[in-house]
């Protein structure tokens, strides 16, 4: 496959949510406050039964529904569920000042709450800055305890082009099952975008029936329209919240939506990836052959190393739920998909409640996309992918589930970095403990998979660098996973948590065994790779050789003093060997002539070899060269034993024997700063040189000084170039790692 074209960008932009207009009527009830409760414990109210640990769940057996979660929604709203009108409270008014409702207790906290508020011991932190607040009177907004009609989502919203004082704190608590949770501290997001409301991230909570809202504008002043929205799992109109109750009429809402949308994501519950293998690119920039004037015979045109079938990918696709299992209500899509190059993740939590159940999670789901879809004006779900504290995996943002091999939907999870990468929220909050297990493998096994179709190194430049926050400096370069508080400008949050993101070195390090070195192969002389596969963890230095004699040069990995080798051109390791030390230069030749390769290290200038590869003293020792000459291996006479040549800028030092001595053949090929290659290139039985610029070969099929035989391209220039006989047919060709 070719490079992907410049993604097209559609200039869009959508239009502002609409809610307030729409609330033409809201009727409030009398006053019900509930009476005064205990403090919850730590235990979970609605955890499923099957797990006592809301950290490290175990789901309950689903009935009818496969892991891939295709029966878990056929349509939207849930079958057998009832919609919820949406819940709106207006905090702050058109010029910033509190509304009747919004400073309903700012003056006399203890006059709004029936319920005990925290006190400054309370063993949550927020609960102690929320109890603080009020005591020191730095608070504008407090609002009563309000009894609502059931929702499971909690954010706050404010006017597009108002910003939030960036010491300025919201905190909400809601009430289920008769009892009221603790504080939580609802983070600011960027929207990205002036034109858009700005708003906090999404509360999670489960089945709720009461609300509270508090604010410290620390030193600036309130946005206009401050507005708290609850969002239940299926949305049905709008009512405005009164003080002392939910509004008891429902009104049509004002839903934004986009004629002609795609339609949501196949049929029967999950959707393939699409798009064919990497390509291998050729470069127009053929650069000049050694010594003007080559002409080679016959030489193949550049172009692109065709990759025939898609690889077999070590990190595959994991199971994911898509938008039309889980019920994406395509009436509040707005947002056509737009595509960039993928080069990194980024890793969210969605805050709020841990104790969701299992049935509950797509629901949730469907919570969020409102909220991101409408309330923020995103027109669609910000993150790329969800993952519940099961492990299940969720299609989010349209086209996320079958973007382009090398590219990603472009999402709203993390201004100024939505482009470039892939965003995946773990749904819960883990700002006080670790993330379920299921749910990190699965974060991990998503980000696996989209960058082995990328073709993303873990270990590369991303060429993403954070603008500045609580946790990166400004202009630092950012890995290939981070958190979104490594990239979120212009907000204080600790998203994804301390917890999981400790975790994310290390997962980067397993994805690194996952996505492994990919090998193309050409046995010819064009820029086509006629093999393909991948072997070995990426990025471990590569060895060519014929391991069994048998006249096929297979590869092999080196990690420190353990080797790995393969027999055939798969994913599969023959021969573990551990051989020298980790910081030893590792050399592969024949050099007892019985056409088996073998093993050797180099240390300054004393070369140690063996003639099998057992583990084991070296059988033939000696000194060749100096400490910082290039070491090339090769059969420079034709008669099957492999010698050694040093290499000084563009001046060769060949030896015919293993025994310290002159060179025996001294010769000038290329430039100094060429890569240099060895093979026998015509199959002839003798190794000659070819030099490498960017994607450009040029080879001699003699050891003599003079103009290349033949000029190639292949491959990109930042490609691992390897020589080998791949097919047995007794003459090396070129072929590249990534």
């Amino acid at each position: 496959m070719s490079a992907p074209q410049r993604p097209v960008r559609i200039l869009r932009r959508p239009r502002r949510a609409v809610l307030a207009s729409a609330l033409v009527t809201a009727l409030s009830v009398p006053a019900i406050l509930s009476p005064a409760v205990a403090e919850p414990d730590d235990s979970p109210t609605d955890a499923p039964t099957a797990s006592t640990d809301p950290a490290d769940p175990v789901a309950p057996a689903p009935q009818g529904a496969d892991d891939s979660g295709a029966d878990l929604m056929t349509d939207s709203p849930a079958p057998g569920s009832d919609p919820t009108p949406l819940q709106v409270l207006d905090l702050t008014d058109d010029a910033g000042e509190p509304t009747a409702s919004g400073d309903a207790g700012a003056a006399d906290p203890g006059r709004v709450s029936a319920s005990a508020l925290p006190g400054a011991s309370a063993p949550n932190a927020i609960d102690a800055e929320v109890a603080d607040a009020q005591e020191s009177g730095d608070l504008t907004i407090l609002t009563e305890e309000i009894d609502t009609e059931g929702f499971n989502l909690a954010g706050v919203t404010w006017a597009a082009g108002e910003m939030l004082p960036q010491d300025a704190s919201i905190y909400v608590r809601t009430r289920a099952g008769g009892e009221w949770s603790s504080w939580a501290d609802l983070e600011p997001e960027s929207p990205g975008d002036d034109s858009l409301p700005g708003g906090t991230e999404p509360f999670l909570t489960t089945e709720s029936d009461g609300v509270q809202v508090q604010v410290d504008p620390g030193s600036g002043e309130l946005p206009a329209d401050l507005r708290l929205t609850l969002v239940p799992t299926d949305v049905s109109g709008a009512v405005e919240l009164a003080p002392d109750g939910p509004g008891t009429a429902a009104v049509t809402i004002d839903e934004q939506s986009v004629s002609g949308a795609p339609a949501t994501a196949g049929s029967g519950g999950e959707v393939e990836g699409s798009g064919d293998a990497p390509a291998l690119e050729g470069s127009p920039d053929a650069g000049s052959a050694p010594d003007a004037g080559s002409t080679p015979d016959a030489a193949p045109d550049a172009g692109s190393v065709d990759a025939q079938a898609q690889p077999d990918i070590i990190a595959s696709r994991p199971n994911i739920i898509s938008r039309w299992s889980w019920g994406a209500n395509q009436d509040h899509f707005f947002w056509p998909p737009e595509y960039s190059e993928l080069r990194a993740a980024v890793v969210h939590h969605t805050a709020g409640t841990n104790t969701y159940t299992y049935a509950e999670a797509p629901g949730v789901v469907r919570s969020i996309y409102y909220y991101h879809a409408q309330t923020r004006g995103w027109g669609d779900i910000g993150y790329n992918f969800l993952v519940d504290r099961w492990g299940r995996v969720y299609e989010g943002r349209y086209g996320s589930l079958w973007s382009p091999n090398e590219q990603m939907t472009i999402g709203a999870h993390a201004a100024p970095a939505n482009q470039n990468t892939v965003g995946v929220s773990i749904m819960g909050d883990f700002t006080y403990g670790p993330a379920p297990q299921a749910a990190m493998n699965s974060v991990r096994d998503v980000i696996a998979w989209r960058f082995a179709l990328a073709d993303v190194d873990v270990d590369a430049p991303t060429g993403i660098t954070s603008r500045g926050t609580s946790f990166a400096y400004a202009g630092q370069p950012l890995p290939a996973i981070m958190g979104h508080r490594d990239v979120a400008y212009q907000t204080r949050t600790i998203c994804p948590g301390p917890y999981v993101a400790a975790a994310l070195p290390g997962m980067m390090a397993e994805i690194r065994g996952m996505v492994g070195n990919e090998f193309y192969l050409s046995n010819t002389w064009t820029t086509t790779a006629e093999v393909e596969f991948e072997f070995g963890e990426r990025g471990l230095e590569v060895l060519v050789g014929d391991w069994t004699g048998n006249g096929r040069d297979t590869v092999g990995v080196r990690h420190g003093n353990t080797i790995e080798l393969t027999n055939g051109h798969d994913s599969v390791p023959d021969i573990v060997l551990n051989y020298g030390r980790p910081g030893d230069e590792l050399l592969v030749g024949d050099w007892d002539r019985n056409g088996t390769d073998t093993l050797g290290v180099r240390r300054g200038n004393v070369l140690y070899l063996r003639n099998d590869m057992e583990s084991g003293p070296a059988h033939v020792e000696f000194a060749y060269g100096r400490t910082d000459d290039e070491l090339l291996v090769g059969d420079w006479t034709g008669n099957g034993r492999d010698t050694f040549a040093v290499r000084r800028g563009n001046r060769y030092f060949l030896t015919n024997g293993l025994a310290a001595g002159p060179a025996s053949t001294v010769l000038d090929y290329g430039r100094a700063g060429d890569q240099v290659v060895v093979g026998d290139w015509d199959g002839n039985g003798t190794d000659t040189f070819t030099v490498r610029r960017g994607n450009r070969y040029f080879m001699r099929n003699d050891l003599r000084t003079g103009d290349a035989h033949r000029e190639i391209g292949f491959g990109r220039a930042d490609d691992r170039v390897i020589a080998g006989d791949w097919d047995r047919n007794g003459t090396d060709t070129l072929g590249v790692v990534r």
